[in-house]
């Protein structure tokens, strides 16, 4: 009896939840230095996101194909580093109304040269 009363004035205060609340399990986009999701058309968010990959990429974000489904941006390609990669990746997620980002098929090269493509 002394155990089931101390539940209750725990979930009566508030201290023990049966669930995560959904505040809980969201990730917070000011935590995450990301813009927060917004109704935007894929079109636009295509477009938005070609702008990020030339201020990022320059001249070599021809070699990135972009497609956006649902406000979900997928990048395919190459580009020259690493460290460009992931560049590319914190600039998308900056881009109003994108909801997912999914770069497994753009890949680094150190042997990356524009030309080649």
């Amino acid at each position: 009896m002394k155990i089931r009363s101390l539940v209750f004035v725990a979930v009566a205060a508030g201290l023990w939840a049966a669930a995560p609340s959904e505040a809980a399990t969201v990730r917070s986009h000011a935590a995450a230095n990301v813009a927060p999701a917004m109704e935007v058309d894929d079109d636009t968010i295509a477009a938005r996101v070609a702008d990020q990959l030339e201020g990022v990429l320059g001249e070599d974000a021809d070699a990135v194909e972009v497609e956006v489904v649902n406000g979900v941006v997928s990048l395919s390609g190459m580009v020259e580093s690493e460290p460009a990669r992931r560049r590319v990746h914190d600039a998308i997620w900056t881009v109003a109304g994108v909801r997912g980002l999914r770069i497994d098929r753009l890949y680094a090269s150190t042997y990356f040269k524009r030309d080649r493509y």
